[in-house]
């Protein structure tokens, strides 16, 4: 039984390890910075300012020094005004 119980636990470390490894090569580069972009894309045409403000990086900033908290925070109040117009 000990031996059994060996051979589920590391199979399942592979079966992790594997899936990591497949996650990796496939949000790696261009490719998976145009699948962030299509996205985010998509959750802002959708509405959806929550998901969009999640696909941020903690360590965001541009050269009009504006933070994942700033814009997290615009997207936040573009949310209350269309949900007021419509």
């Amino acid at each position: 039984m000990h031996r059994y119980s060996l051979l589920k636990i590391s199979g399942l470390i592979f079966f992790i390890l594997f899936i990591f490894i497949v996650q990796s090569f496939r949000w790696s580069g261009e490719k998976g910075a145009q699948k962030a972009h299509e996205n985010f894309i998509s959750y802002f045409s959708e509405k959806r300012f929550a998901k969009c403000s999640n696909s941020i990086s903690d360590d965001y900033s541009d050269q009009w020094d504006f933070n994942n908290d700033e814009i997290a925070l615009a997207l936040k109040r573009l949310g209350i005004k269309t949900k007021l117009i419509t």
